[in-house]
């Protein structure tokens, strides 16, 4: 792992789940502001960590104007935590899950009012040779065909996958994924076979990893 605090403009940098953790967000923004960097959030901004709320308001406003932090743009991934909190808006049972799961009773109908934004964040993005994504993807099958819930939701199958990715990507366009989810290594980076971890567990370890996937460098917040 190669900590770096270098940022150069149109760098991409990931940031991995922060559920809930304003105080480490602030600390990434105090870093990354004027960069005029590329941010991209993996998803699960909420829940487990004690102010959602303000999590979302300021996300939300990076993401509609970037240049306001001094950013080229920025981009939010959904996470299996943002989809929880649109299916507890529907439903009784999922709203029981949703709060089994971390989900802020407290401040449910201040984040359903985020409802619409958030229907609209993509399951994955694609940059250069880089896939970003929350959990991961399944390690054989096409991404034209891929489960919207896997990945959301996948583990094992794509973190024990030791092959490339040419079954996925047959175009040799992508050539390694990125993505949170899993904090295989409490407060580090989990380093894998064309893959990348930065879920270093904010919400109980106190440690938020961003990953700048131009200079292949990491830099973590506490």
């Amino acid at each position: 792992m190669k900590l770096s605090n270098t940022i150069s403009a149109g760098d991409v940098i990931a940031v991995g789940d922060i559920h809930g953790r304003l105080d480490l967000l602030l600390q990434f923004l105090d870093w990354v502001q004027g960069s005029n960097a590329h941010v991209v959030f993996l998803g699960d901004m909420i829940d487990r960590g004690p102010d959602d709320l303000m999590v979302l308001e300021l996300i939300k406003a990076l993401k509609d104007n970037p240049s306001d932090m001094g950013l080229a743009k920025v981009d939010v991934i959904r996470g299996n935590h943002e989809q929880m909190m649109l299916d507890a808006s529907n439903s009784a049972d999922d709203m029981l899950l949703w709060f089994q799961n971390g989900g802020n009773r407290a401040q449910s109908k201040d984040i359903f009012a985020h409802r619409s934004w958030i229907k609209d964040l993509p399951f994955f993005k694609t940059i250069g040779d880089t896939l970003f994504v929350h959990a991961g993807i399944w390690p054989n099958v096409p991404m034209n065909e891929q489960n919207e819930d896997d990945l959301i939701w996948i583990r094992l199958p794509f973190l024990n996958n030791t092959g490339d990715l040419s079954k996925v990507f047959p175009d040799g366009s992508i050539k390694r994924v990125v993505h949170g989810h899993s904090p295989i290594n409490p407060g580090k980076p989990d380093i894998g076979v064309n893959r990348i971890g930065i879920d270093s567990g904010a919400y109980f370890t106190g440690v938020l990893t961003a990953f700048n996937a131009t200079e292949n460098t990491f830099k973590q917040f506490s």
